[in-house]
């Protein structure tokens, strides 16, 4: 009878024992699966997060790149002039130009400041100086400085014309009488203002007239000025519509020679007479 209710108490201990281990396996699983699922939640939003971020940085990129586009012709022509003269320190560059509807401006340089070329260009798209597809855009106009040994030898280089007299004479308005000549199938208009002489010249063959584009050029002369040359300088503009650089202005100051030239006769003055 005792040994029986020693075995009793003894058999209460030993399942209350095992009920215990259960349960503290029980708990112990419970917490490992809390602590898993923090852990998830914790990555899960660390990876939101870092979307988040990423796209933040990819919206201010893109707004950045928007804001530093120009928004007209005229700021992109003026942020090209500024990185020009960042490149080209002390270059003479046009503030003015007239851009044909729907086009951008673009520009390249060659050289270094004594001696040196810039093209402008027109596309569909606003490009950065110097951008390497522009090596083959074709320029509408184009400014050139040259650096030469001697006074003499820039001035030798301008395509000076002095008025010839004993020639048929045309009133050009604003009080100024120009000359007209003739030959190999092409007529002239020359005229002078101050040390500038002033030639048009129109084909014959295609039944142009200079005297149109001559009347044109001094009624502009009346109200613009072209930069101050030394000595005897010279512009030369063509009647006709041409793709080429076929309308040029030369002038010196002391032994630099400047040529500005365009593909358009009035586009080439405005261009002029806004270099600074």
């Amino acid at each position: 009878m005792k040994k029986a209710l020693i075995a009793l108490p003894l058999a209460l201990l030993l399942v209350s024992a095992a009920g215990c281990s259960t349960s503290s396996k029980d708990t112990t699983s419970r917490a490992k699966s809390s602590t898993s699922a923090v852990k998830k939640a914790k990555a899960s939003s660390s990876s939101e997060a870092s979307s988040s971020d990423a796209s933040k940085t990819s919206s201010t990129k893109k707004a950045e790149e928007a804001s530093s586009q120009p928004a007209t012709p005229a700021e992109q022509f003026s942020s090209l002039n500024t990185n020009i003269g960042a490149v080209l320190p002390g270059s003479l560059l046009p503030t003015d130009f007239a851009f044909t509807a729907k086009q951008w401006v673009n520009a390249t340089t060659t050289g270094t400041i004594r001696n040196y070329t810039i093209s402008y260009s027109e596309g569909k798209q606003a490009l950065a100086l110097n951008d390497a597809s522009l090596q083959s855009a074709k320029a509408v106009l184009k400014l050139t400085k040259k650096t030469y040994t001697s006074v003499n030898a820039a001035q030798d280089d301008i395509n000076y014309h002095p008025v010839q007299s004993g020639l048929p004479t045309v009133a050009l308005g604003d009080g100024i009488t120009g000359v007209r000549e003739g030959a190999a199938g092409t007529s002239y208009v020359t005229w002078a203002e101050g040390n500038w002489s002033i030639t048009v010249s129109a084909s014959n063959v295609a039944k142009q007239d200079p005297l149109p584009l001559a009347k044109k050029a001094v009624a502009y002369f009346a109200d613009h000025a072209l930069p101050v040359p030394d000595g005897p300088a010279s512009v030369q503009l063509v009647a006709a519509d041409s793709d080429d650089l076929s309308n040029v202005i030369q002038w010196r100051k002391g032994a630099v020679g400047y040529t500005a030239s365009g593909t358009d006769a009035m586009k080439l003055l405005q261009a002029a007479v806004s270099i600074q």
